[in-house]
């Protein structure tokens, strides 16, 4: 009697337990998979150089006629914006190209955002620009500048330090980095003239080569050797210290300067400072 019982609890777990399969099956379908995003944009590539060209290409998935163009931003390391009007194919494709030499000379990563009926697309890409395009308060500066093996990512000035930062990755092998320092911009001097500047790599002092001198800039050759396991990634952190660099006076400093003579100015003009000069005690 007991067993019979127990069978029938078996035999009725079994039946609930086929009658709930397809429910489940029936739950999965009825969600499905997620919808396709209604607009997509991407790059060929990830990084580019000097003279290749950005190809920023897309699709859009349901096309709301008579609407048959995609709106394309794209926003430079420093927040300026390019855009373009790109016309839609009929299966609801397009396609941009834009020269890195004469639209995208900023060095660093871009954004691409593809517009369309409401919906945004967003990409990211890196350029590599040469020369590298320096900003120092608001101001662009070029420098010139060859790399044998790598990719010379970001320059950065330390008025304080009076020295550039460069950021280097990706060199796998012995290399060496040329770079042409203008002398308006750095430069180590002494009181009998030009003094060797000071260089590190990733903290260590390293040698280099003075090969051009001019009245306007300073040429160095600084050897970048591969070193294996224990810079797998070839990244470099090279610094360059000079004796001056610009601007020797901050923008806070010029603007307290300027105050100041606005002031003194205004003294002058009005007698107070005659008055203060001449007063009897």
């Amino acid at each position: 009697m007991h067993n019979r019982s127990y069978y029938h609890i078996i035999l009725f777990s079994i039946i609930l337990f086929i009658g709930s399969i397809p429910m489940s099956f029936a739950q999965d379908i009825s969600t499905g998979p997620p919808p396709p995003q209604p607009i997509v944009v991407m790059t060929d590539k990830s990084v580019y150089v000097s003279n290749e060209t950005v190809i920023i290409s897309g699709r859009v998935n349901q096309v709301q006629l008579p609407s048959n163009s995609v709106s394309i931003e794209i926003i430079d390391p420093l927040g300026g914006k390019t855009s373009a009007i790109v016309p839609l194919s009929e299966n609801g494709s397009y396609s941009y190209n834009l020269d890195v030499s004469s639209a995208l000379r900023i060095t660093g990563e871009y954004r691409a955002i593809a517009t369309y009926g409401g919906h945004n697309s967003v990409t990211l890409f890196m350029i590599i620009a040469h020369p590298y395009i320096l900003t120092i308060e608001g101001k662009s500066h070029p420098i010139d500048y060859t790399i044998e093996s790598g990719l010379l990512t970001n320059i950065t000035a330390n008025v304080q330090e009076k020295s550039l930062a460069l950021h280097v990755v990706n060199s796998t092998k012995t290399s060496k980095l040329t770079i042409s320092l203008p002398r308006d911009i750095i430069d180590s001097q002494g009181d009998a003239g030009d003094m060797p500047f000071t260089v590190f790599a990733n903290d260590r002092q390293v040698q280099f080569n003075e090969t051009k001198l001019s009245s306007g800039a300073r040429t160095l050759e600084i050897n970048l050797p591969y070193e294996g396991q224990a810079n797998p990634t070839g990244t470099w952190n090279v610094k360059i210290i000079g004796t001056k660099i610009i601007p020797e006076f901050g923008s806070l400093t010029l603007a307290v300067l300027a105050v100041g003579g606005i002031v003194v100015s205004m003294m002058l003009r009005n007698g107070v400072l005659g008055f203060y000069r001449f007063r009897e005690p």
